[in-house]
Order: structure tokens, then C-alpha cells, then sequence
């Protein structure tokens, strides 16, 4: 194929420099390997839109790795609908679709608590919504069971409904602490800690919520305020800013030791040595008496 005369005219470094950067950035999206996907109801759908994932993978050093949602994450969906078949079958597509996917980040809950019928018994929802969120993760854990499954509560929100968040989240814990490869990710507070509430107290000033695997204290910020619409776009959804941080504390929490388990410390000579002579201390009396057991002595 012949080079068009205007290419032709244009000198050797610069031609050169922008093959040379059209090949690196093309080398780069090669290299983001999918690893999360989001699964669920608006916060994470308006939190894929603006790439609050992969901004935060990226500001935490892991921008080789990216969060996968355009099919999984649905606003408007409940915990409910994602236990059914048809919703289930997207998460089968996605996994099938992206297979170096290894974790699954779920937000559900928060449509089934807010269009329940006024007078709801709070405790019998809380059920309803473990007995889905159970559902979803056997689900996902029946295709391969080593997927981890983070099932995430939500922020304060302007709309005030803190005390409701925290029996519910507490619940959450609960259940999770109960199933291999599922664990529960606690925001309560990120916000009120990130960016202050204004006019009452400064960034930084309250506590992180607590984690895995105390989660204390279980209410991080300040439970006495909700969230402030300074860092919403309404009465229930963050703004995109919002969302990053809070994506930044999923991977403080759980996603930067998921994709990048801490190395094993190489061993020199001297410390194998020391380690060897500890484990034959320790281990000769056990060997002898396995032995005896084996032949049958006591």
C-alpha cells in the first residue's frame, strides 16, 4: 500500500513520535485485564458510567486491571429480580464472556427496602433480602466457586435513613462471615470522612466505617447526619466524584489485595537456616510419635 504524498511531506520525528504513542496506548488497553465485575442496582451502574472503578484502580497503582458492567449493572434493579432466572443468566453471560473476571461486585437491596409498602416490617425485609442476596451468590459460586463475591451496603444518603442502613448492613456481615468467598463491604461513613460535612466537621475529622473482619466501628462518619448533598446528585445517588471515592475504599478494603496478594518474602541462607532448625525442633517429637501410631505402638 503506497503512503498518501501528504504523509510523505510530513518529517521523520514527528511521523515517528505519533506511531510511537498510537502504538503504546494501543499496547496499554491490550493490556487492562477485566477482573471485576459489577452486578446490580444504580450505584453501580452510574458508577460504571463514570468509570469510578477504573479511575480508582488507576489512582491506586492498579490501572492494568478493569471493572466490567455494561450488561450487570441495571439502576432501578432490587435483590429480588437478581435472584431470578433471567438476571442470573446475565451474570452466566458476562462470566462466560470475560473469564479472567475472578471477583463480583454486588449492590442490591436498596430498591427492595425503598419500594416496600409503607409499614414494613424491617426485619422481615432484611430476611427477604439475605434470603436473594443468598441466592445470587450461590449462584454465582455454582459456576465457579473461587469467585469472590463482595456484596457492598451503601453511604449515607441525603434521605436520612442511617438506623435502616446499619440493621441491614450488620445482617449483611453476618450472613457473609457465614459463606466462603463472600464478604461484605462496609460504606458507611466514607464520604462524611473524604470530604467533611459542611458547616459541622472537616475531611478527615470522623472515622473511616470499620472493615473486614470486625468492622468496627460498624458506622463510620457521623450516623447523626445523613449524606450531604454536596456529594449527591439527589436524595439517594452520589455524584461521580462520590463515586470514585467510594470505589477507592473497595479497593483499599479488598479489590488491591485480591488483584495483587502480597508477594511471600524471598528467604536468604541464613534465615532458611534458622527456619529449618525450628521446624525439625518442632517437628521431631511429632514424627516419632506418628511413627509409633503407624506400627502400632502407643
Amino acid at each position: 500500500m503506497l503512503l498518501h504524498r501528504s504523509l510523505l511531506r510530513v518529517p521523520a520525528p514527528p511521523l515517528l513520535a505519533l506511531l510511537f504513542f498510537l502504538a503504546l496506548t494501543t499496547s496499554s488497553a491490550e493490556a487492562q485485564e477485566r477482573r471485576i465485575l459489577l452486578v446490580g442496582d444504580s450505584w453501580v451502574d452510574q458508577a460504571f458510567a463514570a468509570g469510578a472503578f477504573d479511575i480508582a484502580l488507576q489512582n491506586e497503582g492498579l490501572g492494568r486491571y478493569s471493572s466490567e458492567g455494561a450488561v450487570t449493572a441495571i439502576g432501578g434493579t432490587t435483590a429480588a429480580q437478581w435472584a431470578t432466572a433471567p438476571f442470573l443468566a446475565l451474570i452466566d453471560s458476562e462470566l462466560a464472556a470475560y473469564p479472567t473476571i475472578d471477583i463480583v461486585h454486588l449492590s442490591v437491596g436498596g430498591n427492595d427496602f425503598l419500594g416496600a409498602p409503607p409499614g414494613t416490617d424491617l426485619v422481615a425485609l432484611t430476611l427477604q433480602i439475605l434470603a436473594d442476596i443468598d441466592a445470587i451468590v450461590a449462584h454465582i459460586h455454582g459456576i465457579d466457586p473461587s469467585i469472590k463475591v463482595v456484596i457492598a451496603n451503601y453511604d449515607y444518603v441525603p434521605a436520612s435513613l442511617n438506623t435502616e442502613q446499619a440493621v441491614i448492613t450488620q445482617a449483611m456481615i453476618d450472613q457473609a462471615a457465614t459463606t466462603p468467598n463472600a464478604f461484605a463491604l462496609n460504606y458507611m461513613g466514607v464520604l462524611h470522612h473524604a470530604f467533611g460535612y459542611p458547616g459541622e466537621f472537616a475531611a478527615g475529622a470522623t472515622p473511616l466505617p470499620g472493615g473486614y473482619p470486625g468492622y468496627v466501628p460498624l458506622q463510620g462518619g457521623d450516623p447523626a447526619f445523613p449524606g450531604h448533598l454536596d456529594f449527591f446528585d439527589d436524595a439517594i445517588h452520589p455524584s461521580d466524584p462520590s463515586y470514585v471515592r467510594l470505589a477507592e475504599h473497595a479497593v483499599d478494603e479488598f479489590y488491591g489485595q485480591f488483584l495483587d496478594p502480597p508477594p511471600v518474602p524471598a528467604m536468604g541462607g541464613e534465615a532458611l537456616g534458622v527456619l529449618a532448625l525450628a521446624l525439625c525442633g518442632a517437628g521431631a517429637p511429632r514424627l516419632r510419635t506418628s511413627r509409633r501410631r503407624r506400627s502400632g505402638r502407643s
